[in-house]
């Protein structure tokens, strides 16, 4: 829903900069003087819009940045996990070696003729 909405007003403000990039500001300004509003009503008008679309990049830049750096501490967090499993493994695998090679001493197992040999 929300990103829905923050899609909607983008767009909305998208076609306001296509609006402004195929007139410029004095024509707009002399456009809403001939729809007989106040000279200082549509400059009101003009700069409120400008103003949007100023706050309106400056959020999308800032969401941006944060998802990139939630991205990151993200990317860093399962780094450390991978390393911690990596260590994990070697330890539970060193710990499974040393208890195999104790339990073949004790019973006497291997390849020294005991009676796991063949």
């Amino acid at each position: 829903m929300r990103r829905t909405l923050v899609v909607a007003i983008l767009f909305a403000f998208l076609l306001i900069v296509v609006w402004f990039a195929l007139v410029n500001v004095q024509q707009v300004t002399l456009h809403l003087l001939f729809t007989r509003v106040d000279a200082t009503v549509a400059q009101v008008i003009v700069a409120t819009a400008l103003i949007t679309m100023l706050v309106t990049g400056v959020a999308a830049a800032i969401e941006i940045l944060a998802r990139r750096l939630e991205r990151s501490r993200l990317q860093r967090r399962v780094a450390d996990l991978e390393r911690q499993l990596a260590e994990t493994r070697r330890q539970l695998d060193e710990e499974t070696r040393r208890r195999t090679t104790a339990e073949r001493t004790a019973f006497g197992g291997g390849t020294d003729g005991g009676p796991e040999a063949g």
